[in-house]
């Protein structure tokens, strides 16, 4: 049996379990509430020695009675923060079920036909056919984290709704782990969150709608906000609901270490009441399978598949996306994605979107309603047999050119930090958004000069700036239109420009005009390129608005979007277009 639990070692050594005695070894060691969602203090008593690292004395049993107590307290954090999601198609809500056989209806000759109403999908008895987990990412706004591949990209065809369970205790009799801290807030577990369970306690399980807020095809995440039958946000605070600690750096943990996973797989934790269980991290850097499509023939349309996700040896079964991924001291670790398993059929692993400085950044945008920005060079990038990567193509107009970057140049370094494949480079440009700059290190061979003088090489530092990436996928955003017009970066509307079939000009480009919209009657439509904003000074032709007029420049999405801010709501405006063959065109926009 020892053999057995010997993985376990370093694990149970790292949280304070294993003691110099047997007796020891039996005192609970319960740490408090904070500790286990990112601090490492932990109760020893005061009688008793600090604990050392050894095993020599320490039965097997009291190992595995350590692990499991640990696991249980990291499960009692995590259901609070954690909710059940029911995807159902809008027509089948109210659809009805026949029963032909109701008491005997053959002894009368004939069947006796009853309409039955189904269960409404916010009954306890309702059972979605598609389903998948939630982490409450603030409860107090009512917003859910959860994975982009549980919401359909047909935002208008499904409906989303939460459940998480809340423990109602008959026994108010609690005694803390350690004394309370008077910073503990509201909305995180705290050890009155914690009571332990008996047959006194019961589970409330509520139910909300929900409306979709934002999804990122790209980074696999996305969010929704609990909401009443009017639309407005509903406070999960007061129905227990626990906001998720989100961590305020990337976590560090080993492969091989104990994590524990809460779902709802196969639905059976539609009461709210999510699934526990315990494995261990078997790999960082995992790819998921790449889907080639005629604008992507990589198949890499997520990051993902180019090797960002954490891997688990706990089985994957339906319903499991969406969840959270702990460590054993209540870590939050990140999201468990989907492998794309063929219906019903269950993975091997389970694999997780880890929180680092990518999922920070995407979750930040997605919470309000924001499409999430990639940064990327603008170039087409091969890999070298010196592990160095090495470009292939610079998009003409792109700012990398302007920055001196040529082709053949070798990329041996990005701000800084190494990069051996351009697998790398993408993952390292995602944290970046479109507007940032990054520091390219290069290796540039000179041709000889004169006939046989041997090359020459150089390395440069070459400051970068960046565009944006053109997100495959489904985007869902709550940005609302300026006069009818929505915006969005060049690299979006005309994705074929990075796959060299097309010229780059900075600006933001028209995504939407709305119907009937000041912007749809004075003639804008969606691809026009935006390059500059001014107020009108009731100038009739064009070649007098290019001479009179002041504009102000517009170079990415965010300049216009800060720009029309600014405007009165009663001025019309004058709006510069890029067109074709570098002419310029200007467009009058009343309110």
């Amino acid at each position: 049996m020892f053999q057995s639990t010997s993985r376990f070692v370093g694990t149970i050594l790292l949280y304070g379990f294993a003691t110099t005695s047997t007796a020891t070894a039996q005192t609970e060691f319960l740490t408090a509430p904070s500790a286990l969602l990112g601090q490492t203090d932990q109760v020893v008593p005061a009688n008793q020695p600090e604990p050392q690292n050894t095993l020599a004395v320490l039965p097997p049993s009291d190992i595995l009675t350590a692990l499991e107590r640990q696991s249980q307290r990291v499960a009692t954090i995590g259901r609070p923060c954690c909710v059940a999601i029911r995807k159902v198609r809008r027509e089948a809500e109210t659809s009805l079920y026949w029963n032909e056989t109701f008491g005997g209806a053959a002894a009368f000759g004939e069947a006796l036909s009853i309409p039955i109403l189904a269960p409404k999908p916010t009954d306890p008895d309702f059972l979605p056919t598609q389903y998948g987990s939630g982490i409450i990412l603030d409860a107090n706004a009512g917003l859910i984290l959860t994975a982009a591949s549980l919401i359909d990209a047909e935002v208008a065809a499904f409906d989303y709704y939460v459940t998480f369970s809340q423990i109602a205790s008959a026994s108010p009799q609690i005694v803390p782990a350690s004394e309370p801290t008077s910073s503990a807030s509201p909305t995180t577990p705290t050890e009155a969150s914690l009571s332990a369970e008996s047959s006194e306690n019961r589970v409330i399980s509520h139910t909300f709608a929900t409306s979709v807020v934002g999804r990122d095809p790209r980074s696999g995440l996305a969010v929704l906000r609990a909401v009443s039958a009017s639309g407005e946000p509903i406070s999960l605070v007061e129905y227990g609901g626990l906001s998720i600690p989100l961590p305020v750096a990337e976590n560090s943990i080993a492969d091989g270490s104990l994590v524990v996973v809460l779902g709802n797989p196969l639905a059976v934790g539609r009461d709210g009441q999510l699934s526990v269980s315990l494995g261990t991290l078997s790999n960082h850097g995992r790819r998921a399978s790449p889907e080639p499509t005629v604008d992507q023939p990589s198949g890499k349309q997520t990051l993902a598949q180019y090797g960002t996700l954490w891997t688990t040896d706990i089985p994957f079964i339906m319903g499991r996306e969406g969840g959270p991924l702990f460590d054993l001291s209540g870590r939050f670790l990140g999201v468990v994605s989907s492998p794309a398993p063929l219906p019903g059929v269950a993975a091997m692993e389970t694999s997780a979107i880890p929180v680092d400085s990518v999922f920070q950044r995407a979750v930040h945008a997605l919470r309000e309603g924001c499409e999430v920005g990639y940064g990327v060079l603008g170039v087409e990038m091969k890999n070298t047999d010196v592990h160095t990567v090495r470009i292939h193509r610079v998009l003409s107009g792109v700012p990398a050119q302007s920055a001196g970057i040529q082709v053949d140049d070798q990329i041996v370094a990005l701000d800084g930090q190494a990069v051996s494949d351009a697998d790398s480079v993408v993952k390292r440009l995602a944290s970046y958004a479109p507007d940032a700059t990054v520091r390219l290190t290069i290796e540039r061979v000179n041709p000889p000069t004169s006939e046989g003088q041997t090359p020459s090489s150089q390395r440069l530092d070459i400051a970068v700036p960046l565009i944006q990436l053109p997100v495959s996928g489904q985007i869902i955003t709550q940005r609302s239109l300026w006069r009818g017009i929505e915006v969005t970066a060049t690299t979006i509307v005309n994705p074929s420009i990075l796959r060299g079939l097309g010229r780059y000009y900075a600006g933001a480009a028209i995504a939407q005009i709305a119907e009937n919209s000041p912007a749809s009657q004075a003639g804008f439509q969606r691809g026009m390129l935006i390059t500059g904003v001014a107020i009108s000074k009731n100038i009739d032709t064009a070649s007098e608005t290019a001479a009179l007029t002041t504009f102000e420049e517009v170079r990415t999405r965010e300049d216009f979007e800060r720009l029309v801010r600014t405007i009165p709501a009663d001025a019309t405006v004058i709006v510069r277009l890029a067109a074709e063959n570098d002419q310029t065109l200007f467009k009058t926009l009343g309110p």
